[in-house]
């Protein structure tokens, strides 16, 4: 199986014209055509899977229905991190707060001195505060990259954050050590930060209160643990649809369409996916997400440097064989769920995954009129990225529910109601 070609972060757009009746379509980006090509193949069959501790799911209750859902099958989704990323949180106490604000601010590249993901994450433990922003999108990695080192985030401009929007994130506790006594107001962090550098950005001891901080970190860690992981994000989203059809099955197996990159969103819902189930119940049709395995040859330029996501699973991922499975599942009807993901501001349509190759898209469509599984789309673009899922496709899949990064800009998406429920559930 081809892998799917890398998107360039340039915004430059051009038109092209789709052989085979295709019609034109306006790409977000100019996108390089290249094949990865795997090497060092091992002889196994399957991915060594017993390296990786499978999260179990958990019996604690989750979030809510959410009230701003726009339609019954439209939710928000968020970012999160690997679960072994986490783990140093646990020990925040161990790491000598050094700086009451972090070195790091948010672009100001002249901060952006960590070359290592530990020295990255060291320089955020260092300190009782971390600054974070909006930057593309009101989601960014550095929100959780900030609790997973086991400091507290400084999160400019909270209050803004639009309605249904970083729905998870625990904004309340952060909201909570950001007011504590002592602590510089948002407009003086702000200041600081405009002059780059949080060198003078001080703290007031005297009525700061340490015991309070404390509380506040202990519940922000044992949340992650909950909400935040990968693992949990993927829990939510298949609770949320099993809430709109309940006889989806217990065991669900997934075929992800995704590009290869670690963009974050697609990142956090394969990586999600593999940590619950392995490769036991899921494939990816464009191969994996190439920097997430150690046992794969890494592109030499990652996406945010593979900072909290890079080397997420020692297992050995056996290209050949993983596409081989892939096609036999298709042939087979193994898969009970279709999770389609845009990623790196385009990909909002099958003729962007197919359009050098057109005729294979109906691979998934018949594959679906045949063995009707369940299809979920994500959308995890930034702000500025394309959100019109479906729009101006012939050959397409019939999507069953949506969920938004950046919720705020969802679009009016065409969903269908799956019909392997007589008696699904409807939400107002």
């Amino acid at each position: 199986m081809q892998s799917l070609p890398s998107f360039s972060n340039s915004r430059l757009v051009f038109i092209f014209l789709v052989a085979i009746g295709l019609p034109l379509m306006i790409l977000r980006q100019y996108h390089r055509i290249t094949n990865f090509v795997a090497t060092n193949v091992t002889d196994k069959n399957l991915l060594v899977a017993d390296t990786v501790t499978r999260p179990q799911p958990t019996s604690a209750p989750l979030l809510p229905t959410r009230p701003w859902t726009k339609t019954n099958a439209i939710f928000p989704i968020t970012f999160g991190l690997p679960s072994n990323r986490f783990s140093r949180a646990n020990h925040w106490k161990n790491h000598s707060k050094t700086r009451d604000v972090a070195h790091i601010i948010p672009g100001v590249w002249k901060t952006y001195v960590y070359s290592t993901e530990e020295e990255y994450y060291d320089g955020y433990a260092d300190a009782f505060f971390s600054i974070t922003r909006k930057k593309s999108g009101w989601d960014c990695f550095r929100h959780y990259e900030i609790i997973a080192s086991g400091s507290m985030p400084y999160f400019l401009d909270i209050a803004s954050i639009p309605k249904g929007v970083l729905f998870d994130y625990p904004t309340s506790i952060v909201r909570e050590a950001m007011e504590l006594p002592g602590v510089p107001s948002q407009a003086e962090v702000k200041r600081y930060a405009a002059q780059g550098s949080t060198e003078l950005l001080a703290i007031n001891h005297t009525i700061f209160n340490a015991t309070e901080y404390s509380r506040l970190m202990d519940a922000l860690v044992a949340y992650s643990y909950e909400h935040l992981t990968w693992s949990g994000k993927v829990r939510y989203m298949l609770s949320q649809i099993r809430g709109l059809y309940p006889c989806m099955e217990d065991d669900p197996k997934i075929l992800m369409v995704t590009i290869d990159e670690c963009e974050y969103q697609s990142c956090v819902v394969f990586g999600g996916v593999y940590e619950l189930f392995g490769a036991e119940r899921m494939s990816s049709y464009f191969g994996p997400k190439v920097p997430l395995f150690s046992s794969l040859p890494h592109p030499k330029q990652l996406y945010g440097k593979g900072f909290s996501y890079e080397n997420a699973f020692s297992d050995e991922w056996n290209t050949t064989r993983m596409d081989q499975l892939t096609q036999e599942r298709l042939r087979d009807g193994f898969f009970n769920m279709i999770i389609f993901m845009n990623g790196g501001n385009a990909y909002c349509v099958l003729g962007e995954y197919f359009y050098h190759r057109p005729s294979e898209a109906k691979i998934l469509v018949d594959y679906q009129k045949r063995y009707n599984p369940i299809v979920v789309a994500v959308d995890g673009n930034d702000e500025d990225g394309c959100h019109d899922l479906l729009a101006g496709e012939t050959v397409t899949l019939e999507y069953h529910s949506l969920f938004v990064r950046e919720f705020h800009r969802a679009q009016s998406t065409k969903l269908t109601k799956w019909s392997g429920c007589e008696n699904s559930t409807e939400r107002s």
